[in-house]
């Protein structure tokens, strides 16, 4: 479990199976995408990070729809750009859920500048 710190709440955020493939089907596409963009040098989109947010915090408050995590995402805002939440969450809670596996010895660290400095490129 991720504990998203939105500045006014704490949102428990965890992935499961289902909530996976409710997100994919909402989504049209692959959970897996979104970090294919950020291979690619582009970052996630407004809808893909709400819709995480979304998915990922069903498992502990039921009912979640695209208007409450859009509010989670605007107390964020307010203190954060959208893209400190790729740097801060989206990686964790990736492993919490075991999509992605990280070596120990060899963890690999989002570099928020390089993060900000994507996501102005062409």
């Amino acid at each position: 479990m991720v504990v998203f710190n939105t500045g006014k709440n704490e949102i428990k955020l965890e992935l499961n199976m289902i909530n996976i493939m409710n997100y994919e089907k909402q989504a049209g596409k692959s959970i897996y995408d979104v970090l294919t963009q950020m291979e690619n040098d582009k970052m996630p989109s407004i809808s893909d990070i709400v819709m995480l947010i979304k998915y990922a915090a069903n498992k502990y408050n039921h009912g979640v729809n695209d208007k409450v995590a859009v509010g989670w995402l605007e107390e964020y805002c307010e203190n954060h750009m959208p893209i400190d939440f790729v740097a801060e969450y989206l990686l964790d809670i990736y492993k919490d859920a075991g999509l992605i596996t990280v070596d120990n010895n060899e963890e690999s660290e989002v570099d928020e500048t390089e993060v900000k400095d994507n996501m102005f490129r062409d």
